[in-house]
């Protein structure tokens, strides 16, 4: 019983999306954040989770979200690009050793650059 309560104290632990500064370095449990300025205005935001037995979207959506809202604040911004996926990173062990990543482009809404120049500079298309 008592390992059964560490393993599930463990697995929600390792299950969470990170804030790490994956710029600074990698995290120990896989997950964080990296992020760089484009363009003015314009921010690539990486996010990745820590590894769990579950895919998790939501957090990854979460942490993403939050990042782009510290870049524009309350201007609000546009998503450019993203990209959605999970991977079990393959690790051997009793519980699959599952990574969640949302990856694209912020673009603030009081940017100087337009969603024009932004689109035209990443090679993306219009929705």
């Amino acid at each position: 019983m008592r390992r059964l309560i560490i393993l599930v104290l463990v697995a929600m632990c390792v299950g969470c999306a990170s804030t790490h500064n994956l710029n600074e370095g990698p995290n120990a449990l896989g997950g964080g954040v990296q992020t760089a300025q484009v363009k003015p205005g314009l921010y690539s935001i990486y996010v990745r989770t820590n590894w769990a037995p579950w895919s998790n979207y939501s957090g990854a959506r979460s942490v993403w979200t939050k990042t782009a809202e510290s870049y524009c604040g309350k201007a609000g911004y546009q998503e450019i690009g993203i990209s959605e996926t999970d991977y079990d990173t393959g690790k051997p062990g009793p519980l699959p050793y599952i990574v969640t990543q949302r990856d694209g482009h912020a673009l603030c809404n009081n940017a100087e650059t337009s969603m024009e120049q932004a689109l035209a500079y990443l090679g993306a298309k219009p929705k």
